[in-house]
């Protein structure tokens, strides 16, 4: 019995450490791909903030100080720029004496000095063509923020003053909170000499610098990018961290988790994984239990050899009654035929020269020797053993030794069981599993093109059928200028379609995350959604409704944002009926109420279940099959919403899913619309 609950236990030990190491291999991947995000987040904001002083310092090039100083316009273009950039905090112009002459905040502004600033200091003494200063508190503004410097030259080039782009730490930490939402992370931006630039959780506010014998400072030391474990500054915790160095600036980004927040998931599996072995021990040991109990009853009960033989031989493995010395005293029917013994087994014959195994199995089987008979005493089951026939030719066994008793002998039954066909169904099995994945992730990858050129291609077959038709009435002398205008019209008609398609997938594979807020009505962009989208569900037979009213409401949105939450939301609907018998059927409405807009898209898929309803939004998490998700759709969408003031959420329906965009309505801009 004891043996029974070690089995178990040590399965469950087994399992749970495999599944930890799992655990933590799938953190280090996601901190990985996390950063790599941050980078090139960071990588676009330096990169405007770089371009804004290149603009600027265009545009004073051929002004001397005092025109700078007393030029309204100049502030005013200043200010534009600013506004143009809504990641840039402010713009300054300072003389080679580090007084203020200029900025986009204030004119005229009251000269003061910038002389002990970091970055005048450089760029005063060498000439470098930019330098990022530490975080400090505005003189103007008194809220933290870090400056990105360009050296002025006079035409000697001896040092004219700076031209200074004033940058928020918040614009990186928001979208940091945006890509990792309600995570006990850590993440920031530092330059080569551990000052800190921005910090997650801590916007907005000057840092203390890191540690240059601290762990992050020694791993980033003449490496591009890197993952490590370690205890990071601020931290009293064990991380795990990556970095990756931004081209072309002098400054690195970093992300890491807790160790402790990395096996939560591995916590929450260890509650199953024990409630699952709890039982199934019970289990086991109850069915071996009564087993035993059985083969006692029934080998008491027969006394009788010939009746013992008789039991044995009725089952479908081979049964071998053994002494503890291992030699065998009775073999049934299938023993002989299962180890190549056309007689049967002869009396004498020992069990270990038809078992083999490795040393630990064969040390378990022969402790046999020792079992005496008792009501505790438990059988050794599921030994992997190796059996071997009288051809030399071997098969996969398991065996089972349990402890009997025969007229106060105390004696051993052994069962052998074959398990090459098992075994060669489970490889069989595995092999058509991954088979399968394989497939499904190289079909997805030809979906959107496909759908796309499809679209194009028929306005084209039509454009070129037209223009032949021209050329062969041209050839035969019987155009007519109706003729001619109508078929030009047509062209002209396709050649839009083309365009228009074309100018869709544009709009939508644009970046327009630093686009402003603007007037948009909500059916042009699903006009645009559509013309990406309709033909890939007409191809694969999934019905595409759109109802919408008229006149269009408004929204005061980044379009393209809204348009990438409209397509995931569409592609995760398409997947989601795809594979399904019957009708599928995608629903998007459109709708006005209380000053909002509800986009709900709708189909008739089999729906989300109850007991992830609440993760289906959360980064990283999917439910899709591997290769076909990152998980970060749902949670990037829902990070959209959010910022423009409305909400993305899951609705209970009868049938399949829907997920309903609400966004405040510009009511403004849908009076006008309307007008």
């Amino acid at each position: 019995m004891a043996l029974a609950l070690a089995l178990p236990g040590l399965l469950f030990g087994f399992v749970a450490w495999h599944d930890r190491g799992a655990v933590l291999r799938q953190a280090e991947q996601r901190v990985h791909d996390v950063t790599a995000i941050l980078e090139e987040n960071a990588r676009s904001v330096l990169q405007s903030h770089e371009l804004v002083g290149a603009l600027t310092e265009a545009l004073v090039r051929n002004l001397d100080w005092d025109a700078i100083a007393t030029s309204g316009k100049l502030h005013d273009e200043l200010r534009a720029i600013a506004d143009h950039f809504p990641q840039v905090h402010s713009i300054w112009l300072a003389d080679a004496a580090g007084q203020i002459r200029s900025t986009s905040m204030l004119f005229p502004v009251e000269p003061f000095s910038i002389a002990t600033r970091d970055y005048f200091r450089a760029l005063s003494s060498r000439d470098e063509p930019l330098y990022i200063g530490q975080v400090v508190l505005g003189r103007v503004s008194n809220n933290a923020n870090f400056n990105i410097a360009r050296r002025r030259n006079r035409p000697d080039g001896t040092f004219d003053g700076v031209v200074v782009v004033s940058a928020w730490p918040s614009t990186l930490s928001n979208f940091w909170s945006q890509v990792v939402p309600n995570m006990a992370s850590m993440s920031l931006l530092f330059r080569d000499d551990g000052a800190v630039l921005a910090r997650s959780l801590e916007p907005d506010r000057q840092y203390a610098p890191l540690d240059p014998e601290g762990i992050l400072m020694r791993q980033v030391a003449g490496d591009e990018s890197g993952l490590f474990w370690g205890i990071p500054d601020g931290s009293s915790e064990p991380h795990i961290m990556a970095f990756h160095r931004i081209d072309g600036f002098p400054v690195v980004v970093a992300h890491g988790i807790s160790v402790n927040q990395a096996l939560a998931p591995w916590r929450e599996h260890l509650v199953v994984y024990g409630l699952f072995f709890l039982l199934a021990t019970a289990g086991f040991a109850v069915l071996t239990a009564i087993a035993v109990r059985r083969i006692r009853d029934r080998v008491v009960a027969e006394r009788m050899a010939a009746r013992f033989a008789g039991v044995l031989n009725a089952a479908p493995d081979p049964m071998m009654v053994v002494r503890q010395d291992l030699t065998i005293t009775f073999a049934n029917n299938q023993a002989g035929r299962v180890f190549g013994y056309a007689g049967g087994i002869p009396q004498g014959t020992r069990l270990d020269a038809l078992i083999t195994g490795e040393s630990g199995a064969m040390e378990q089987l022969q402790r046999g020797r020792d079992f005496v008979w008792s009501e505790e005493a438990p059988p050794l089951q599921g030994l992997e053993l190796t059996g071997r026939r009288t051809s030399g030719s071997t098969f996969p066994a398991d065996v089972t030794v349990s402890p009997v008793q025969l007229d106060g002998e105390a004696l051993l039954i052994a069962q052998v069981r074959d398990t090459t066909e098992r075994r060669r169904l489970e490889a069989a099995f595995e092999n058509s599993r991954l088979q399968m994945m394989a497939s499904a992730r190289l079909s997805a990858l030809g979906t959107m093109a496909g759908g796309i050129a499809h679209e194009i291609n028929n306005p084209l077959a039509v454009i070129h059928a037209k223009s032949m038709d021209l050329v062969e009435d041209l050839e035969e002398d019987l155009l007519e200028p109706a003729q001619v205008m109508e078929t030009a019209r047509q062209i002209v008609q396709y050649t839009e379609r083309i365009a228009g398609i074309i100018a869709s997938m544009r709009r939508i594979a644009r970046d327009g995350v630093s686009d402003p807020p603007a007037e948009v009505p909500v059916g042009d962009i699903v006009a645009y959604v559509m013309d990406v989208c309709r033909e890939r569900f007409r191809d694969r037979g999934v019905g595409l409704t759109v109802t919408q009213p008229e006149p269009s409401p408004v929204l005061l949105c980044r379009e393209v944002q809204v348009a990438q939450v409209l397509l995931n939301l569409l592609q995760n609907a398409f997947d989601a009926v795809q594979e399904q018998p019957g009708e599928r059927q995608v629903r998007l409405e459109v709708a006005e109420a209380d000053g909002m807009v509800r986009i709900a898209v709708t189909d008739n898929g089999p729906g989300v279940p109850d007991a992830l309803r609440n993760r289906i939004m959360e980064p990283f998490f999917t439910t899709k099959p591997p290769g076909k998700g990152t998980g970060l759709g749902l949670s990037l969408s829902r990070g959209i919403a959010d910022e423009h003031g409305g909400k993305l959420e899951y609705q209970d329906v009868a049938v399949g899913s829907r997920f309903v965009l609400t966004l405040p309505m510009f009511s403004n801009g849908s009076a006008n619309a309307r007008k």
